[in-house]
């Protein structure tokens, strides 16, 4: 089958289909192009013909799969780790929240991680909650599955109190950096020191550095008042 055959193939089967659903009866001709794409032989006649990186109208394709969906342009993947933290700040949507101490679940999140960038061109994940490092373990293996699926950057964001033993603090600090964590964003201001002794953090920091964090930044919230 040629290219033009191909894309002809695809634009009779999708016709037919729509003219049955508007006719609200599948006849024999529209099963079939029912059961086409059912079994891929559609989209297996597209992706044997075509080396485009751009697929039928006008859907862009990743790894030689046609894109889930022609309007989604999904480049980027947020997890909320948790909603236990180790603060209770005013200013955060979090803050009134009551909590069960749970995390979400690695293995699903693992699981979406493959799937998407199988379908689309992630470039950055970022993980945050609560307080993500109240479940390292989580964090650690959604960002080395980000690494190893291509993923450039793979962000954290954290108020940096998670323990104040500071053997732990450091363990954590190395586990990060060996996951693949390239860009660690700490929440400090006035808002999380209200509730959140600095030393822990200041010492989570310096541990980052040690293990040479690519990148660290202080992300501290701000709030704006309108003077009449």
């Amino acid at each position: 089958m040629t290219l033009n055959e191909a894309i002809k193939t695809m634009t009779d089967e999708i016709a037919s289909m729509i003219f049955a659903c508007q006719r609200k009866v599948f006849t024999n001709w529209a099963n079939d192009g029912v059961d086409k794409v059912k079994d891929g032989r559609l989209l297996a006649a597209v992706d044997r013909n075509t080396g485009m990186k751009r697929s039928l109208y006008g859907c862009w394709t990743y790894k030689g799969a046609v894109s889930m969906n022609c309007y989604i342009n999904l480049n980027r993947i947020e997890f909320t780790i948790t909603d236990a933290c180790s603060g209770r700040c005013k200013h955060c949507s979090n803050g009134e929240r009551t909590s069960n101490g749970e995390s979400i679940n690695a293995d699903a999140a693992v699981s979406a991680i493959k799937q998407l960038t199988d379908r689309f061109k992630i470039k950055s994940v970022m993980t945050f909650g609560g307080e993500p490092l109240l479940f390292a373990k989580t964090i650690n293996k959604i960002h080395a599955t980000a690494r190893d699926c291509g993923i450039p950057k793979r962000q954290l964001i954290t108020n940096g109190f998670f323990s104040k033993d500071e053997i732990k603090i450091d363990e954590a600090a190395k586990a990060l950096c060996v996951s693949g964590v390239n860009d660690v964003l700490l929440s400090v201001d006035v808002f999380h020191q209200e509730f959140i002794p600095i030393e822990p953090v200041m010492y989570f920091a310096e541990m980052l550095l040690k293990h040479k964090a690519p990148s660290l930044r202080v992300q501290p919230a701000w709030v704006v008042r309108e003077y009449l």
